[in-house]
């Protein structure tokens, strides 16, 4: 059982079998979260995760705290690699290849590559590499296979294209805040035409520290004129944990190759099943959030 947003007031649950919840379910999950807010009992409500008990003993929980500061979130962080676009068999592939090339006697598993994945090349490479040469013969080996069989080996993740259009149809503010530098996110970024969708793209060249460090998503904050709340989505923990330390919200992909336990590890307020559930999730806060909180802002 997932219960996530707990720290924004806002939770929502999710079980992998499709079964609903039972009120047992329901009221563990409050007491696992504290209180609900006004949002927290329309997402639950509208769950058709829930049985109708769940939504009657729902109702004898919410709490509503005039100290809560509920805003509305209008803008939205996404990384791009393994959260937009499925890139994962390149990029172990790559570093594969760069490892057989500079450093064969180096074992590298694939479970390995997938645990370093997310960090900047310099990164990963410097805790392997003997010194600094190697590092950047190890980027460079990686860059050219990547560059060549690119093409071949990424596809969007189900929906995208659909759900982006929505959320640009809404309004919201839309950000790609990724650790590649921008040649090497580029291609696939522009082949599948995501940037209609964005005016704000934050990558290594526009910055001094990469996520994990706030620095990236506070670049790209500043880069909109009104920003009342916001979240950062992705699929590895250092996604998360650049939201957190920037003080936002912070979201994990459930599709991420590390998978949804190592984002939640690292605080992630909410684990999205699909995009689908993205918008669906969002949709449902903003519809509850008040005039009167929005004035708070």
């Amino acid at each position: 059982m997932l219960c996530r947003f707990k720290n924004a007031g806002i939770f929502t649950l999710g079980k992998h079998d499709g079964h609903p919840f039972s009120t047992d379910d329901f009221l563990q999950c409050i007491d696992d979260c504290g209180h609900l807010t006004t949002p927290s009992y329309t997402i639950i409500r509208n769950s058709p995760y829930f049985s109708t008990s769940v939504s009657q003993s729902l109702q004898r929980h919410v709490k509503i705290n005039s100290g809560d500061t509920v805003k509305t979130i209008n803008t939205l962080l996404f990384d791009l690699d393994g959260t937009l676009i499925d890139s994962n068999d390149i990029i172990i592939a790559s570093y594969a290849h760069a490892y057989r090339t500079h450093l064969p006697d180096l074992v590298m598993p694939r479970e390995t590559i997938i645990d370093n994945i997310g960090p900047t090349l310099e990164t990963i490479f410097s805790r392997y590499a003997p010194d600094v040469a190697m590092v950047e013969r190890l980027i460079a080996s990686y860059r050219a296979h990547y560059t060549a069989h690119e093409a071949t080996y990424h596809t969007l993740y189900p929906d995208v294209h659909i759900v982006l259009e929505q959320l640009k149809r809404d309004g919201y503010n839309l950000a790609i805040v990724t650790s590649k530098y921008r040649d090497a996110a580029m291609p696939s970024f522009t082949h599948y035409e995501l940037d209609r969708y964005f005016d704000v793209f934050i990558s290594l060249d526009d910055v001094t520290y990469s996520k994990p460090d706030k620095e990236p998503v506070l670049k790209a904050l500043e880069q909109f004129d009104h920003v009342t709340g916001a979240i950062m989505i992705g699929d590895n923990p250092t996604d998360v944990q650049a939201g957190k330390n920037a003080g936002i919200l912070a979201a994990g992909v459930g599709w991420s190759i590390k998978g949804a336990a190592a984002l939640e590890a690292v605080g992630a307020d909410v684990i999205f099943r699909d995009m689908n559930h993205l918008y669906h999730t969002l949709t449902l806060w903003n519809k509850e959030v008040t005039p009167e909180h929005e004035k708070e802002t």
